[in-house]
């Protein structure tokens, strides 16, 4: 997406603590919008103040499988010109008003992983909705590093011990 380095990243704290890490890896600043208690989406007033602060953008994680209030939050959004980013992984399938969760972002995510977290051992995948950042995407993943040997093996012997 061509964000700069300490760009705010607007988020919920209902979410997974690898992605905080994962945000801060990349050089970016996490800053959370408070839930609200009907539908553990954001809050939608602090949504609107957090978002005329114009973060470079919003993930929106939906976490077993509760959808927010999606109509105003894609008003606000397009209001002040904020994308959305979708962490889909614990609501595939899930739909709002008919349509999948995954396809009302710029694009969205999901980890297969056993236990949701980032990684890509047990599989995941990217939707996208431009193909200029599908290019861009695949780019960066070219230029990532292969996995730790003995981490893939510690997390294999984990999922057989788990299962």
């Amino acid at each position: 997406m061509k964000i700069k380095k300490g760009s705010a990243i607007l988020m919920t704290p209902y979410n997974i603590g690898p992605m905080v890490d994962v945000i801060e890896y990349l050089g970016f600043k996490p800053t959370f919008v408070d839930i609200n208690l009907d539908d553990f989406g954001p809050d939608l007033k602090d949504l609107r103040k957090k978002i005329a602060e114009k973060p470079s953008c919003f993930l929106l994680t939906y976490l077993f499988g509760n959808v927010p209030k999606m109509d105003y939050i894609l008003d606000i959004c397009k209001e002040y010109n904020v994308p959305i980013i979708e962490d889909i992984s614990q609501s595939i399938g899930a739909k709002y008003k008919g349509k999948l969760l995954g396809k009302f972002g710029l694009f969205s995510f999901y980890s297969a992983s056993l236990t949701k977290y980032v990684d890509g051992y047990n599989g995941a995948f990217v939707l996208v909705n431009s193909k200029s950042l599908k290019n861009r995407i695949k780019k960066f993943r070219r230029s990532l590093s292969s996995p730790d040997k003995l981490r893939v093996r510690s997390i294999i012997l984990r999922t057989l011990i788990w299962n």
